[in-house]
């Protein structure tokens, strides 16, 4: 079995060793940057009160720029993990460019909403900002690595279908996904969804 990215060695390793020091310094700086989140605004947001959640955003929009102090999680972070479409949906709508925010993991909405098996979660984060499928969060996963240690299928599928993935699957990005397909036994889900060429070594 070959390792998953064994034909880019020291792109992935200095890429990711780069990316890991410097955003230490980088959010280091940003925990001072964002206002805490609003208790009652968390609590809207994180129990699908679109009620309240609605008319805290009309008596302040600037509501929406605040992060939880433990992880620097937007609202569209805890949204997706929470499954709450409606307030997804309207935060999306009033910020798409959220969908690509990082927290202090790196992690985007997206790897949130992949860690969980919400497609219409997936499917309004990506409508808005597609883009934000390529990044990968701090231990350099990424979201569709997240769908296929879950076994979710469906999101797997949505996301291979994306222009975006299509560059990165011919490169070969996409065997880190395979291997952790293989490892968690979910090959027979995932045997018509990726090319032959990606299965040969496993």
């Amino acid at each position: 079995m070959l390792c998953p990215y064994n034909k880019f060695p020291s792109i992935f390793y200095n890429y990711f060793i780069i990316r890991t020091f410097l955003c230490l310094d980088y959010y280091s700086s940003r925990t001072f940057k964002f206002k805490n989140m609003d208790p009652k605004f968390y609590d809207a947001v994180k129990t699908n009160d679109i009620t309240t959640f609605s008319s805290l955003v009309k008596e302040n929009a600037e509501i929406l720029q605040q992060r939880t102090a433990d992880s620097l999680s937007t609202p569209l972070h805890l949204a997706s993990r929470y499954g709450c479409t409606e307030i997804v949906s309207d935060i999306v709508r009033l910020c798409p460019h959220m969908v690509s925010a990082e927290d202090k993991n790196l992690d985007t909405p997206v790897h949130e909403a992949c860690r969980q098996e919400n497609v219409g979660v997936l499917k309004l984060l990506l409508d808005a900002n597609s883009a934000a499928v390529c990044k990968p969060n701090l231990n350099g996963k990424s979201a569709c690595f997240l769908a296929c240690s879950h076994g979710h299928l469906d999101m797997v599928i949505l996301l291979l279908n994306l222009s975006e993935m299509v560059g990165l699957e011919a490169a070969g990005f996409d065997q880190s996904c395979i291997h952790i397909a293989t490892s968690r036994g979910h090959t027979g889900r995932y045997k018509n969804t990726f090319s032959p060429l990606s299965l040969r070594d496993f």
